[in-house]
């Protein structure tokens, strides 16, 4: 009796520790996915391709941080919402069919709830779906109610299709003396929504993660005195913008040349990705890699 009841403890031990892994796993993954995606826009706002930092996978975890705290902030309060918006409507299809209204000697039963609830969902995942295929927008419904954009549209098919089946399913209520019992969904249609919903919430977090690396590189090229200051002593020239005269160089001295008026971007892989103060045609500011070795000193300054 001792070796089965040892071999299902050992059981429900790998159980509990798949079921903790397995969601952290995929967390992590959609965090890493994020982190990338706002690295990315971020140095290549500045024609750098982040490849050559070769940063470490808790680089971009952290990155990740802050585009991901507001998509989840507005997950959780969007869930509420439509939970709350499912209770009220529930309250209000009952209220509609225990009490019909007679209208020329018939008994009429107003389904406004679950009506609008369709309604609302068919334009919102018609919005939705126009913009990830881009459709053009022929019947002007996305312009008129203000989906255009990739996230309001993602968020749109996300919801459109959680209210979609909410009304559906309020449909399928019949009135007293029936009971009133909302259908359950079948495994098809549930697959479905998990899909539609999950797909539409990573599409959305994706191009906010994107412009939230754009924004925070067109601040920098904005406002390049955020960044600190970089002094660059060198042995050799390095033919950099804005190169202070050498002078008189004291005996013993080995750095000769001194360039200031630079600004760090970062510093990864040994490397110093700094900002010159020239910019090119399109009025950003240029970059210049330096690689960290001894014939090189490089003093910060806030």
């Amino acid at each position: 009796m001792t070796a089965p009841r040892a071999e299902e403890r050992v059981t429900k031990l790998v159980e509990w520790v798949a079921a903790v892994a397995g969601p952290l796993t995929a967390v992590t993954a959609v965090l890493y996915y994020f982190g990338w995606t706002r690295t990315n826009a971020a140095f290549r706002y500045f024609g750098v391709d982040p490849a050559i930092l070769e940063l470490e996978p808790v680089d971009y975890l952290v990155r990740a941080a802050g585009p991901a705290f507001t998509p989840t902030v507005a997950l959780v309060l969007g869930a509420a919402a439509l939970f709350a918006l499912s209770r009220a409507a529930l309250w209000l299809e009952l209220a509609c069919l225990r009490h019909p209204i007679m209208f020329h000697a018939r008994v009429l039963v107003l389904r406004v709830p679950s009506v609008v609830l369709v309604y609302a969902g068919v334009v919102a995942l018609w919005c939705g779906i126009r913009v990830a295929l881009r459709i053009p927008d022929y019947l002007g419904i996305s312009a008129t109610v203000g989906l255009t954009e990739p996230v309001p549209a993602a968020l749109a098919l996300a919801a459109g299709s959680v209210v979609l089946v909410m009304g559906v399913r309020l449909l399928h209520l019949r009135p007293p003396p029936a009971e009133p019992r909302l259908p359950a969904l079948s495994t098809l249609p549930r697959l479905l929504l998990v899909a539609t919903v999950l797909v539409a919430t990573f599409w959305a977090t994706s191009v906010y993660s994107q412009r939230a690396g754009e924004d925070l590189a067109s601040f920098i090229n904005d406002n390049p005195g955020s960044q600190a200051g970089v002094t660059i002593y060198s042995e050799e020239s390095l033919s950099l913008w804005s190169v202070a005269p050498p002078g008189p160089v004291p005996e013993g001295e080995r750095f000769r040349y001194v360039y200031t008026g630079l600004r760090l971007l970062t510093y990864a892989n040994e490397r110093w990705l700094l900002l010159t103060g020239e910019r090119n045609a399109n009025g950003r500011l240029a970059v210049v890699i330096l690689r960290d070795d001894t014939d090189i000193r490089v003093r910060l300054s806030g």
